[in-house]
């Protein structure tokens, strides 16, 4: 945030964060948005009244959605990074620090591995820029690891 003061209360504004994957780098792209939803599967524990008394939480999964768009020296060559991964696939998600290193914003609990699930969505109009859309999750430290990618964790 070049040229910006912090009058009372500091925020965070923008999006520092970079994304990696296959043939993509971090210089090839600028990250425009980022979503987070945190989910369970739910079941009621119920009294021999049927009261509920509790609640089961289990199959934590956090989905994430992150909007890129591609950058280069020309228009012919930014068309060249264009890459949708192959769902499963890895997606690193890391700190853009701007020349700044103090002034990092990128909140950690997006940072490192993610799995891409597919659903991606590469966007063009006559009157804005291409940008794609990657639909991505991490699941609960119990659901093991898959044989054909490494599966993302994180703990509740």
């Amino acid at each position: 945030m070049a040229n910006s003061v912090i009058v009372g209360q500091a925020t965070i504004y923008g999006v520092d964060g970079t994304v990696i994957y296959g043939t993509v780098a971090v210089g090839d792209n600028y990250m425009q948005s980022c979503n987070v939803t945190d989910e369970a599967d739910t079941a009621e524990a119920r009294n021999e009244r049927g009261n509920v008394f509790g609640y089961n939480l289990y199959n934590f999964r956090r989905l994430a959605t992150f909007e890129i768009v591609f950058v280069d020296t020309t228009e012919e060559a930014a068309a060249a990074e264009v890459e949708i991964p192959v769902p499963g696939a890895i997606v690193t998600i890391g700190q853009t620090d701007e020349g700044d290193t103090d002034k990092d914003t990128f909140p950690s609990i997006l940072i490192g591995g993610w799995n891409y699930v597919a659903n991606g969505q590469l966007s063009m109009t006559n009157t804005d820029i291409l940008r794609l859309t990657l639909p991505c999750s991490k699941f609960n430290n119990d659901t093991g690891v898959a044989t054909h990618i490494a599966m993302q964790t994180f703990g509740h």
